[in-house]
């Protein structure tokens, strides 16, 4: 197996396409817990609005 420093990868000079991830899920279950301490250590569910989606939705 060959290691990372002896692998040779195509440079690409156009670098304008950007890809992001965020995982906003963790960002508002972290703003929960920062206003509400007492959520700290217990599970959190970021999920939509019932009214967003019908009333539908698995947890």
């Amino acid at each position: 197996m060959k290691m990372m420093s002896e692998l040779r990868f195509p440079l690409k000079k156009d670098t304008s396409r950007k890809i992001i991830h965020i995982d906003m899920d963790a960002f508002f279950a972290s703003v929960e817990e920062r206003d509400h301490p007492e959520l700290v250590g217990h599970p959190l569910v970021i999920a939509r609005h019932p009214s967003d989606t019908g009333g539908k939705g698995v947890v």
